[in-house]
C-alpha cells in the first residue's frame, strides 16, 4: 500500500507564497504471522489441515496454503495445496483427500504477503486410522 503525505510551506521572512506538494510514500509490508494448528476430521483417506493467520503484516490480505507429505520437512518433500489469495487473516483450513490409511502425515501452514517471502508455521503431524 501507500500513503500520501501533504507537505506545505508556511510564510517565512523570505518566502511569501504557500505551496502544497503531494509526496507518495510506500508503506512497506512486514512479514505475516501464521500458526499451524492440529489437523481435524481425520479419516483413513481425508484430513482437515488447520491454521491461523494472526497478523497479515499490515497488508489487507495474504495468500495462504499448506505443504504436506509422508516425510518430515514437507516443504522440500511434499505436496503443496492450492494457494488461496485474498485471504484477510484469521482461521484457515484446507481439506486434503486421497490419503493412505495407517500413515503418518506431516504438514505446515504457509502465508505470503506483499513482502513476497513465504512465512512458515510450525510443522505438525497426524496419523490416518
Amino acid at each position: 500500500g501507500s500513503a500520501i503525505i501533504q507537505v506545505s510551506q508556511a510564510e517565512t521572512a523570505n518566502f511569501y507564497a504557500a505551496s502544497t506538494i503531494p509526496v507518495n510514500v510506500p508503506i512497506l509490508s512486514v512479514p505475516p504471522v501464521v500458526n499451524t494448528l492440529p489437523a481435524s476430521a481425520i479419516t483413513a483417506t481425508d484430513a482437515m489441515l488447520n491454521s491461523d493467520v494472526s497478523y497479515t503484516g499490515g497488508d489487507p490480505t495474504v495468500t495462504v496454503y499448506f505443504w504436506y507429505g509422508t516425510s518430515p520437512n514437507p516443504v522440500s518433500t511434499g505436496v503443496q495445496t492450492t494457494a488461496t489469495p485474498g485471504f484477510p487473516g484469521g482461521a484457515f483450513a484446507f481439506n486434503v483427500t486421497g490419503l493412505t490409511s495407517i500413515t503418518t502425515y506431516y504438514f505446515v501452514a504457509v502465508t505470503v504477503n506483499g513482502t513476497g517471502a513465504p512465512v512458515y508455521g510450525a510443522e505438525l503431524s497426524f496419523m490416518t486410522p
